[in-house]
């Protein structure tokens, strides 16, 4: 997959045609879709593994985080620059659309076992702000993601 430079006019083209498109199709799928703002666990059932193996998922991120520079998503995704300050969130994807990006799952084996447990997975990463960071407020790209 070619990356467009953020700072171009096709990058910003792509973009907005995107966000259109994402809108549209939000209105839609909210349209035909449940309406729960809360799920319930027994939903998912990988998520009581998931539970079972928090201690250990923390460990390995941790131990991953304290070896290895993560990129900050302002660095991935320009538009966070409007969410929060850059070198304040960081992350680390494993899976983004669908495609499992495999040097990261290497470095937390555990945690890629588990993560093979969840149904239809998109987009799976660590994801860690520094304490007392302040989020400004603002809406997601798209309502009907499970965030676990």
């Amino acid at each position: 997959m070619k990356v467009i430079p953020q700072n171009t006019f096709k990058y910003k083209v792509t973009a907005f045609i995107g966000k259109k498109l994402i809108a549209f199709l939000e209105i839609f799928v909210t349209a035909f879709s449940k309406k729960e703002v809360v799920f319930s666990l027994t939903d998912f059932k990988w998520a009581e593994e998931i539970e079972k193996k928090y201690a250990d998922i923390r460990n390995e991120y941790a131990a991953v985080a304290n070896t290895k520079s993560l990129p900050d998503i302002c660095d991935i995704y320009e538009e966070q620059y409007i969410v929060i300050e850059k070198n304040y969130w960081r992350f680390l994807p494993l899976y983004i659309y669908g495609v499992p990006i495999q040097k990261n799952l290497a470095l937390c084996p555990n945690t890629a076992k588990i993560i093979e447990l969840i149904p239809n997975k998109t987009t799976v990463f660590f994801s860690s702000i520094n304490s007392a960071t302040f989020i400004k407020p603002h809406r997601g790209a798209y309502k009907r993601y499970l965030i676990y």
